[in-house]
C-alpha cells in the first residue's frame, strides 16, 4: 500500500465516532492514526510526526490537556489541531493563527474541509519554514561577510563570518553605525549608493569600502547591496562584504613583480647603452676641454659640455633607479650632509616665500651611503616640494632613529635606522599618484623627466633602505627614507670642498692608457700630456702588459678600461697588482663592484663620462698613495 503524504493524529474516547471521523478524512493523500486514550495519543506522536490533530473528547478538561501536551512535545509546537466540541465558546485555549474548532455534531463536508485547509496551512508552513531556514544556513555559513542594515546605517544582522572578521558580536553590531565604522570619503560613497537605489537609478551596486574591525584594524571589502522591501516601500539593505585583503596583497606583489621587471628591462637597456654613450660623452668632454684650452672659453663649447652633463644625468639616473650604478658608500652624519647641502644649495635657491624648517636629532648615529647621490636626492626632494607650493608655504627636514617592525617589540640596537623625512604643505598627491610616483618616466610637471623619485628609489633600495611616500590632497606631502645604522664604530668621513682646477703642470711621471675607444683614449691622452705627463697608448690589455714590461722601471700608473677585447682590465690588474698603480676608468661595468653595487676596497675607480679636470685630480690623488696589492679584485 502507497505511503500517505499527510499524517493525522485523531484522539476521541468513543470509538464508533473515532471510526466514523475516519472514514470521512481518510483519503489517498491523508493517512489517519488512531488512539482512544490521551495516553496512547501521545505515544503516537513519538512514532509519527502528525500534519494535523483531531481532539473529540467528551471533557473540555481532557481536551484542555491533551492539547497542553502536544504543544510541549518537540516537533508538535506549530502543528495545527482541531478540536471538536460541543460547546465551541468553552474552548478559549487555542491559537487562532494555526488551530480551529469544530462544533460537534457536525456535518463532514464541514470536518474534511477544515481539514483540508489546516493540512495545506501545515504544509505552507513547512514550506517557509525550510525556505527560512535554508536562507538562515547561506547567511550563517556564507564564505562572505553577510549583513542588513536600517536607512539610516545601523546594523541589524550580521552573520557569523562577519562576527569573525570584525570581532563584533550580534549584541554589540546592533549598537554599531556605519559611520563609525568606515572613513568619510567611504562613508559619502555608500551613501551615494543608496540614494542612486532609493531613486530607483540601480537596484544593486557594487563598491570597495574599508571598515574598522573591533580592534581598530582597516579591513577593505567589496560590497554588494540591495534594498530590503517591506509592504512596496524600503525599509532597510542587505548586502554582501567580500574580505579582499588577499586580493590586494595579491594585487601588490604582482606590483612589486611588475616594478621589478621593469627595473631589470630598464636596467638592461641601461646597461647595454651606458658604456658606448659614456665613452661617446667622454670624448666630447675632451674635445670641449681641447677647445678651451686652445681657444679660451666659448659659450658654443660650455653649451656643449651642458649638454653632455644632461645626457650622462639621464644616463645615471636610469642606472640609479635599476640599482646598478657603481656607488662609493662612506660614513654619514645625515645632519652634517643636511646641513652642508642647505648651505651651499637649498637655502639660496629655494625662494624667499618658502621657509625652511630643520628638526635634527641630537646624537645621530652614522650611515654608510654614497654622499654624492644622497645630496642629489635630497635636493630633488627639496625642489619636489618647493613646485608643490606655487604660493609659498613650509619645508621641513626632520631625522630621528626608528626601528621599523618593532611596534610593540623592544627596541634593538641593530635594527636601528636613521629616517629623514622632507614635508612640505603644498597641493598634495591623489592615492593614484602616489601608487606610480616612483615608476620610471612617470611625472605630472610637463618639463619633468620622470626620473628623479626613480632614481631616489634606486639608490635607497641599493643601499639597503626604503623610500615611502605619505601625502593628501591639498594637505602636502612627506617622503620618509630609512638607512641602517652603519656597523661598527667608525669615524665619519669628512665632507670635501669641490677640487680647484688644476692648471698645467710639471709633471714627471709616465702613465700606460689602455683604453680600446680610440677617441677616449686621445682625449685622455691629450689631458695628460698637457698636464706634462709622459703618455704610453695601449688599444687593450694584453698590450699594456707589453709596454709595462718594455718599459717596467719608468711607468708609475695603469689607467685601463674595464672593458676590452683580448684581455679587460681586471685581468691586467691582476696580473701587476703591487708593481704600479691602477686606475680604472668605465661607463658601467660590474667587473670592479660587488653584487650590491659596492666599490671594491682598494680599486681606485673614475666614472664615465669625465672632464680633464676630473682626470687629472684622480691621478694625481693616486699618484700620492703607496702601492697596494690589489688582492680585493679577486
Amino acid at each position: 500500500m502507497k505511503q500517505s503524504s499527510h499524517i493525522i493524529l485523531a484522539v476521541n474516547d468513543r470509538l464508533d465516532q473515532l471510526e466514523l471521523l475516519a472514514s470521512i478524512i481518510e483519503q489517498p493523500e491523508y493517512r489517519v492514526i488512531k488512539a482512544t486514550t490521551p495516553k496512547v495519543a501521545v505515544q503516537l506522536t513519538t512514532c509519527h510526526q502528525p500534519d494535523l490533530i483531531i481532539i473529540n473528547v467528551s471533557k473540555r478538561k481532557t481536551a484542555l490537556k491533551l492539547y497542553r501536551q502536544f504543544r510541549s512535545t518537540h516537533g508538535l509546537a506549530n502543528t495545527p489541531i482541531l478540536v471538536i466540541g460541543t460547546e465551541p465558546t468553552q474552548i478559549d485555549f487555542l491559537d487562532s493563527t494555526k488551530d480551529d474548532i469544530l462544533q460537534y455534531p457536525y456535518q463532514p463536508i464541514t470536518l474534511a474541509a477544515k481539514v483540508a485547509r489546516l493540512v495545506e496551512r501545515k504544509r505552507t508552513q513547512d514550506e517557509l519554514d525550510s525556505s527560512q531556514q535554508l536562507y538562515f544556513d547561506l547567511f550563517q555559513n556564507a564564505n562572505d561577510v553577510v549583513y542588513t542594515h536600517d536607512l539610516t546605517g545601523r546594523y541589524t544582522s550580521l552573520n557569523a563570518i562577519g562576527q569573525q572578521i570584525t570581532g563584533y558580536s550580534p549584541e554589540e553590531i546592533g549598537d554599531v553605525d556605519f559611520k563609525s565604522l568606515a572613513s568619510p570619503e567611504d562613508v559619502e560613497l555608500a551613501h551615494s549608493m543608496l540614494r542612486r537605489k532609493l531613486k530607483g537609478e540601480a537596484t544593486n551596486t557594487v563598491y570597495a569600502v574599508s571598515i574598522k574591525a573591533k580592534d581598530g584594524t582597516m579591513i577593505p571589502f567589496e560590497v554588494n547591496s540591495q534594498l530590503i522591501i517591506k509592504n512596496g516601500k524600503p525599509v532597510g539593505v542587505q548586502g554582501i562584504a567580500r574580505d579582499i585583503r588577499a586580493r590586494k596583497e595579491a594585487e601588490e606583489k604582482l606590483l612589486q613583480l611588475e616594478r621589478a621587471q621593469k627595473m631589470e628591462a630598464v636596467g638592461l637597456l641601461a646597461g647595454g647603452v651606458a658604456h658606448d654613450i659614456n665613452n661617446i660623452l667622454t670624448a666630447i668632454y675632451g674635445g670641449c676641454d681641447s677647445l678651451q684650452r686652445e681657444h679660451g672659453e666659448s659659450k658654443h663649447v660650455l653649451d656643449i659640455l651642458e649638454a653632455g652633463r644632461r645626457a650622462a644625468k639621464l644616463t645615471e639616473q636610469l642606472l640609479a633607479y635599476s640599482r646598478q650604478q657603481v656607488l662609493q658608500p662612506v660614513n654619514l652624519n645625515v645632519n652634517t650632509v643636511i646641513t652642508h647641502i642647505m648651505d651651499q644649495f637649498i637655502a639660496r635657491t629655494i625662494g624667499e616665500d618658502i621657509s625652511i624648517i630643520c628638526k635634527l636629532a641630537d646624537d645621530l648615529p652614522l650611515i654608510s651611503a654614497d654622499k654624492t647621490q644622497l645630496e642629489t636626492i635630497l635636493i630633488n626632494l627639496a625642489i619636489n616640494a618647493r613646485q608643490a607650493m606655487p604660493d609659498g608655504g613650509t619645508i621641513t627636514i626632520e631625522t630621528s632613529i626608528v626601528y621599523p617592525g618593532r611596534k610593540h617589540a623592544k627596541k634593538q640596537k641593530n635594527n636601528a635606522h636613521v629616517q629623514l623625512s622632507i614635508s612640505d604643505n603644498g597641493i598634495g598627491m591623489s592615492p593614484e599618484t602616489q601608487k606610480q610616483v616612483f615608476d620610471p618616466f612617470f611625472t605630472t610637471k610637463p618639463e619633468g623627466s620622470g626620473l628623479g623619485l626613480a632614481m631616489a628609489f634606486g639608490y635607497v633600495k641599493q643601499s639597503g633602505g626604503s623610500i615611502s611616500v605619505f601625502s593628501k590632497e591639498g594637505e602636502g606631502s612627506t617622503f620618509q627614507i630609512q638607512f641602517p645604522v652603519a656597523n661598527g664604530n667608525l669615524p665619519e668621513t669628512p665632507i670635501e670642498t669641490a677640487p680647484e682646477p688644476i692648471e698645467g703642470e710639471e709633471a714627471t711621471h709616465t702613465i700606460i692608457v689602455a683604453e680600446d675607444d680610440e677617441p677616449v683614449r686621445r682625449v685622455v691622452k691629450n689631458a695628460l700630456t698637457h698636464a706634462g705627463y709622459n703618455v704610453l697608448e695601449a688599444f687593450n690589455g694584453a698590450h699594456a702588459l707589453e709596454l709595462l714590461k718594455e718599459h717596467r722601471d719608468q711607468v708609475q700608473l695603469v689607467i685601463t678600461d674595464c672593458k676590452m677585447p683580448h684581455m679587460c682590465g681586471q685581468q691586467l690588474a691582476l696580473q701587476i697588482a703591487g708593481t704600479v698603480h691602477v686606475l680604472f676608468i668605465s661607463g658601467y661595468s660590474r667587473d670592479v663592484i660587488t653584487d650590491p653595487g659596492f666599490l671594491v676596497d682598494g680599486v681606485n675607480l673614475l666614472t664615465k663620462p669625465f672632464t680633464g679636470n676630473q682626470l687629472l685630480q684622480a691621478v694625481r690623488k693616486i699618484l700620492s698613495l703607496p702601492k697596494t696589492i690589489a688582492h680585493s679584485l679577486t
